[in-house]
């Protein structure tokens, strides 16, 4: 028997998914080890974010799934609404594409960034941060008073780094990260990706990566899973992904992204 460490962290076995009578997702296959970054790439429509929501148990109602879904002990078809809200946040954390549409206007940032305390009751051995001090741990300034403001008051940039502090905070050992840099301009995208790395890194969690951006992927993820039309055509390292792509799509992928050659 292999030992609970040794397993994979995450392990699909032929994943389907469908919506009334559409298909979104078909025979999904991978794994993600304790620690490993994957990336999940594809052009709007290819069925990424649907992929992430089947995984954290947000699918909407008349939806039908197939094939297995392990998280370290759990099975993520099989478990109850109750069981997923204990499991979000706690075990598995998310941080959605669009930073401003993810706050209630009518909150403060600090009450929405803090609401993964409140939902999961602190065990004894463990020593919560505030609002303020989780604004801190990502590189925003003055978090005191970033935490009395309301969202409308605060840049895209700082909207999405208090998303990541609220996904930490109480340490997953997953991060599903869903376009997290989308709504933001190059220099601030750049910031935020060097903040999952070194989240990543220093927490020790296994990051799930998912883009339509592949040079953004390339740059963090140790392995790249190709989606198209809600199937996985192409898996494999990022050298091997970037340097020697196989199936004709993630070539396309590869022709679309933007160089330095190409902007001048």
């Amino acid at each position: 028997m292999i030992p609970p460490e040794d397993q994979p962290l995450l392990s699909i076995a032929g994943l389907g998914l469908a919506i009334g009578r559409a298909t979104i997702l078909r025979d999904i296959s991978l794994s993600v080890a304790r620690g490993e970054a994957v990336g999940i790439i594809g052009e709007s429509g290819s069925g990424k974010s649907m992929f992430a929501r089947t995984l954290l148990g947000l699918l909407p109602r008349h939806s039908r799934t197939s094939g297995t879904a392990h998280f370290e002990q759990h099975d993520l078809l099989a478990l109850s609404n109750a069981e997923y809200r204990d499991l979000r946040g706690r075990r598995i954390g998310f941080i959605p594409q669009d930073p401003v549409a993810a706050y209630n206007p009518t909150l403060t940032v600090g009450r929405q960034i803090n609401e993964p305390n409140e939902f999961h009751p602190p065990r004894a051995s463990e020593t919560r941060q505030t609002a303020a001090e989780m604004l801190e741990s990502v590189a925003i300034s003055e978090p005191e008073k970033r935490a009395r403001q309301h969202p409308f008051e605060l840049s895209g940039g700082m909207l999405q780094r208090g998303l990541i502090a609220s996904a930490m905070t109480l340490k997953p050992s997953l991060l599903i990260a869903d376009e997290p840099t989308t709504a933001l301009d190059v220099t601030t995208q750049a910031g935020i990706v060097d903040l999952l790395v070194a989240m990543q890194a220093s927490h020790g969690m296994a990051l799930l990566l998912i883009s339509h951006d592949l040079a953004l992927v390339s740059n963090v993820c140790s392995r790249i899973i190709v989606l198209y039309r809600g199937a996985i055509v192409e898996a494999g390292s990022t050298e091997q992904i970037v340097g020697v792509p196989q199936h004709t799509y993630t070539r396309a992928l590869l022709d679309a992204t933007p160089t330095l050659e190409s902007a001048t």
